[in-house]
């Protein structure tokens, strides 16, 4: 029994697949997957949706979108390739307290300047005012106050359906693009 077959385009392909590895594809491919993540931070931020497509808990002291008011958290995130895969992270200091929602502070007061118009100051601020302008105000933090509600934005533990079939679709593109050329 005899093998059929176009060998010469069997030979084209194998030619490929050791092109690829030499060329970078898993570089490539990484590098795609690495960008759709970050493509999916920026939709559920727009959305106002966790990754599996769950929509954030509402504001509840403001008005506008969640989690947008100054863009700094959402504009933050980045998509690095390492050796294995890629890592996606943000330098905001805060991004965990609503990653993971908070319980809470414990109740205690502390005084704060206020300067003119009642606005808060620092209190370098405050030592450089006129003494008629500042005053201390007594603020009051009640048991259980400043709660955070959880609104993820990037999956923990294994991709959500959603991220893994826009992360898959990438891929695919990538692959195809890097054979057909």
């Amino acid at each position: 029994m005899g093998i059929r077959g176009d060998f010469d385009e069997l030979n084209r392909l194998k030619q490929k697949v050791a092109d690829a590895a030499r060329a970078g594809l898993k570089e490539r491919v990484l590098k795609a997957a690495a960008a759709e993540a970050r493509t999916q931070i920026a939709l559920e931020f727009r959305q106002g949706v966790d990754p599996d497509g769950k929509p954030w808990a509402p504001l509840k002291f403001r008005r506008g979108q969640i989690l947008r008011l100054t863009g700094r958290l959402a504009n933050s995130f980045t998509a690095t390739v390492t050796s294995n895969g890629f890592r996606v992270g943000t330098n905001v200091e805060y991004a965990h307290f609503h990653q993971q929602g908070t319980k809470g502070h414990k109740a205690h007061t502390r005084a704060q300047a206020a300067g003119k118009g009642g606005k808060f100051i620092s209190k370098k601020a405050a030592g450089k005012a006129k003494s008629g302008f500042v005053r201390l105000t007594q603020l009051n933090f009640k048991q259980g106050g400043g709660a955070l509600p959880k609104r993820p934005m990037v999956p923990e533990g294994q991709l959500s359906a959603r991220w893994a079939a826009a992360i898959d679709k990438a891929v695919d593109v990538a692959v195809r693009n890097f054979f057909t050329k």
